[in-house]
């Protein structure tokens, strides 16, 4: 072999090393490789993997989540920034795999305004004049990601189902990756279209919700006419002795709402502590009204008036002698995997 072409294949293969095994069309020209050479190459049945418009895959296959991120930012070139989902992996969102938002191909990237770059295949581009200070994967090579809070914003406006949206921003804030008051900082800095779901979320955040059915909930509790609950607060008898902390209580007439999943309820453990619960209920003389993800998704109306109803009940009988703490805004000890609404 020649020495100049050996010495293109080493270089081709530190520039692709230090890229995952990636390459871009206007590397490879700088590297001397003919257009011609590329196309066949990347053809059906060639060696090489055309992942993006100009950006290769020298290993073939398919691109692992890792190459497409890198892929997205060879793209969209050096000042572009990932966010949305992307980054938040990044940040500590774990998704749980069998989610259909966590298998998503949409990688979210942020380009300066004055720059045009297309939106193509699995990279979604957007310009903006408030690009923010880049934060950097740890991994190798280093990407430019967006901070978590505008990260969160980016990814909630994305996003077309309300209870996702709800349930992005409570586990955000529940684990510690991105504060309220941040998030409703990028939020007001960022693009309004797209936001309301956003908005909503963050305004059930701050009540302390710590879920999706709860935001929900807070919103069918709207539209009885009933004064709004409070959300996660720490009961206890009146001599101090801790009773429970309900997903909603309306402190008027002491009545406590409790949002119970089958799916997260199912385990022995957590029917263990159902039935301590609602024990500890009995013997504080508090009534509960048990409800479920699926009843406040799919029957708002029917929630509704089970609630109505049972406040009315509530309201006949003396308030039980029960003290609230203030909010116990989120439980950052918690450690079940983060599963989107449905």
């Amino acid at each position: 072999m020649p020495k100049r072409s050996f010495n293109r294949t080493s270089e081709l293969l530190d520039v692709t090393q230090a890229q995952v095994g990636l390459v871009t069309a206007a590397q490879l020209a700088q590297l001397g490789v003919a257009t011609s050479t590329i196309s066949r190459r990347t053809r059906a049945g060639g060696m090489w993997t055309r992942v993006l418009p100009s950006v290769h895959l020298i290993t073939g296959g398919n691109p692992d989540q890792f190459q497409r991120e890198v892929a997205a930012a060879l793209y969209c070139g050096d000042d572009s920034m990932i966010t949305g989902l992307a980054a938040l992996h990044h940040h500590g969102l774990a998704l749980n795999p069998d989610d259909e938002m966590a298998t998503t191909n949409i990688i979210h990237v942020l380009i300066p305004h004055a720059r045009r770059v297309t939106s193509t295949g699995f990279v979604v581009t957007e310009r903006t004049r408030h690009m923010p200070p880049p934060h950097t994967t740890r991994t190798y090579p280093r990407l430019a990601i967006a901070p978590p809070d505008r990260a969160v914003a980016d990814a909630a406006r994305h996003l077309r189902d309300r209870s996702n949206v709800q349930a992005l921003i409570s586990e955000v804030v529940r684990r510690g990756i991105a504060s309220i008051d941040d998030i409703t900082a990028a939020l007001v800095s960022g693009p309004r279209q797209g936001s309301a779901h956003l908005r909503a979320a963050l305004d059930h955040a701050r009540l302390g919700a710590w879920s999706a059915p709860e935001g929900d909930l807070i919103e069918i509790v709207r539209t009885t006419g009933l004064p709004t609950p409070l959300l996660n607060r720490r009961l206890t008898t009146g001599s101090g002795r801790f009773i429970a902390i309900p997903d909603a209580w309306f402190d008027d007439v002491g009545l406590a709402l409790e949002v119970d999943s089958h799916q997260h309820h199912a385990g022995s453990v957590d029917l263990d502590r159902t039935i301590r619960r609602n024990a500890a209920y009995a013997r504080a003389g508090i009534p509960c009204l048990p409800l479920t993800p699926n009843a406040i998704r799919n029957d708002p109306h029917g929630v509704a008036l089970a609630i109505i109803d049972a406040y009315q009940a509530a309201a006949l009988t003396p308030r039980p002698n029960v003290r609230v703490s203030e909010p116990v805004i989120f439980d950052r000890a918690a450690t079940i995997p983060f599963r989107w609404a449905g």
